[in-house]
């Protein structure tokens, strides 16, 4: 097989006749729709438009069970590219689960932030739709440590509770803080994967390092490091003015790919749902409207029955030219014969040979756990 630019590293570009059409949907009227798909093609074409366009992709699930099984195909599809992928999921209204979800969220409010050269994003309706800080609000409320720079560890600790860290005796889950003797500080950002040690001579820190909370070993030295406040959430409640979007921390130019539930109607009463006793979320419909306002925005729709709204109605219609081939079937019952498996596989094999001698493209996606 041919080397490409492909995610995989193989030559498995699209059709160019698709390719054609989903360029001219998108320069004329910013938008298309495809229709209902089977996941892993959706992985597929998620990372060929990547890559064709040059552009931030958001893949937009209908919910977070939907986006997990996105992001494992995705994921599997990666290749190379994987560095690019980010899952942005809804906060979590169970309080065991607060932190960490969080914390992920922050996470990668964080990379985008900084600049991640087109990421492919994948998350659900609801993450969407929840208001996040303002990225000035963001920067400016993170802690933002240098070794052998002068810091008083009492006056840390107290902006480390202020930004909502529980003081504990010994850190073991995220957004902790302990203050030790000895002249240690350990604190667990929201968005670390481990703790971090800060050991000060006086009010200077003389060393900065990763360590394992099990058995508290030093494993990875630092020389700067920045703290993001605990919980977004307290951000939004301080400064409830300083609220944004997922969308405005991601470049203009980015192509939003919705894909609903199969078989339920369009996005058109389709609200995201809130945690009880929150506000109530901005409907799925009124996002795209908003994000169709900016001349910059492509969006895709898969699945052709879901297009229920006004919006989605007036969009191109693409046939991407996929058709479901017969599958392997059902094994014989003497599969675990070697002369009988290997014989049900070459007439398998035999079927997609005739379809490349028609002309056609074969792909093919096994979707299986793993």
């Amino acid at each position: 097989m041919q080397k490409s630019d492909s995610p995989s590293g193989l030559s498995l570009p699209l059709p160019v006749a698709l390719r054609r059409q989903l360029k001219a949907a998108f320069l004329k009227e910013q938008r298309c729709r495809l229709p209902s798909l089977p996941l892993a093609a959706v992985a597929f074409l998620a990372w060929e438009l990547r890559r064709i366009f040059k552009r931030a992709l958001v893949l937009v699930a209908a919910n977070a069970v939907l986006q997990d099984d996105l992001l494992r195909s995705l994921a599997a599809l990666g290749g190379q590219e994987a560095a690019a992928l980010l899952s942005f999921a809804a906060r979590s209204p169970r309080r065991h689960r607060a932190a960490d979800s969080s914390g992920e969220r922050l996470q990668v409010l964080s990379q985008l932030q900084a600049g991640l050269a087109r990421p492919l994003l994948v998350t659900c309706e609801q993450a969407l739709a929840q208001p996040v800080p303002a990225a000035d609000l963001l920067r400016a409320r993170s802690l933002h440590l240098r070794l052998a720079e002068e810091y008083d560890p009492q006056a840390l600790l107290s902006a480390l509770e202020a930004l909502g860290y529980a003081p504990v005796p010994e850190v073991q889950f995220r957004s902790q803080v302990a203050l030790r003797g000895g002249g240690l500080l350990d604190i667990w950002p929201s968005t670390a994967r481990a703790p971090l040690r800060l050991e000060f001579f006086g009010t200077k820190i003389e060393s900065m390092r990763l360590f394992d909370a099990a058995d508290q070993r030093s494993f990875a030295r630092q020389t700067s490091v920045s703290i993001p406040p605990a919980d977004e959430l307290i951000l939004l409640r301080n400064q409830p003015q300083a609220r944004s979007s997922l969308s405005a921390y991601l470049p203009a130019e980015t192509i939003y790919f919705w894909l609903p539930p199969e078989n339920e109607p369009a996005a058109a009463g389709r609200a995201a749902a809130a945690p009880e006793g929150s506000e109530a979320l901005p409907h799925t419909a009124q996002i795209q409207q908003e994000l169709a306002a900016q001349p910059a925005v492509w969006q895709c729709l898969a699945g052709a029955d879901s297009a229920g709204t006004d919006f989605w109605r007036a969009a191109p219609m693409l046939e991407p030219g996929f058709q479901a081939l017969d599958t392997l079937g059902a094994p014989p019952r003497r599969l675990f014969e070697p002369d009988i498996f290997a014989a049900h596989r070459q007439q398998w094999l035999a079927r997609l040979s005739a379809e490349v001698r028609r002309g056609g493209r074969v792909y093919v996606f096994f979707e299986a756990p793993g």
